[in-house]
């Protein structure tokens, strides 16, 4: 295969390339471990949190169908936990298992969560809502651990032979994290507060646990 841009692929005529293959196999496993070690705590603290926060709303609820509503949404959420959870680890695990494919090629729209300004008009109130606050979860990252998803990106392109590894390819980047988790959470037919204050504890969680698993020493590290 061809390199196109500024990109240089894996399969290209190299001498080194058996020995970066091998790194790559040693290399990733040892990556997905580190990373589902951090999910597990973020998705393990969100439901809990949860039901917790969910029950207390309802206790607070000015009418009884109001109430009966958070704790409908309660048991939903209960029930639901499980698929979620396993939808949100195979998403995580498919992409880094994408990174082992000898043809392996990034791309801009794997992960994106970036608004499409131009089909706005196509997009209702919900999730518009939903996707701006997606969008400043990832800013929110972003700004906090920048040099961080810098140097991983680096490694990541010295592993695959590329000029440049955009942050936003690295299997755990915040756009995959987020994506992985919109998507199992799309399983769930709730109301869109909610679905609002459920993904706000994602992102309380994400932004406490991320920052260990970004630095995390062998990630940015031979």
């Amino acid at each position: 295969m061809t390199g196109t841009d500024n990109i240089a692929y894996l399969n290209q005529k190299n001498p080194d390339i058996p020995s970066r293959r091998v790194l790559i196999r040693r290399l990733l496993p040892r990556f997905k471990s580190i990373s589902e070690q951090h999910l597990k705590r973020i998705m393990q603290s969100m439901f809990d949190n949860a039901d917790d926060a969910l029950f207390k709303i309802a206790e607070k609820a000015d009418s009884n169908d109001e109430k009966n509503r958070y704790m409908d949404s309660m048991r939903i959420v209960r029930l639901q936990r499980e698929s979620i959870e396993e939808s949100f680890y195979k998403y995580i695990s498919s992409s880094f298992d994408a990174y082992l494919d000898d043809n392996f090629v990034p791309s801009d729209k794997s992960a994106s969560t970036s608004i499409d300004y131009n089909s706005l008009s196509l997009v209702s109130e919900d999730d518009l809502e939903i996707t701006l606050a997606k969008e400043r979860l990832v800013q929110k990252i972003y700004s906090l651990y920048q040099p961080d998803l810098s140097a991983i990106s680096k490694r990541f392109a010295h592993l695959y032979n590329l000029k440049e590894f955009k942050a936003e390819w690295i299997p755990f980047s915040p756009e995959n994290l987020i994506k992985a988790y919109a998507n199992a959470a799309e399983q769930i037919d709730l109301d869109l507060e909610v679905r609002i204050i459920l993904l706000k504890l994602f992102d309380w969680l994400l932004l406490r646990v991320s920052g260990c698993l970004i630095r995390h020493r062998s990630l940015a590290r031979p």
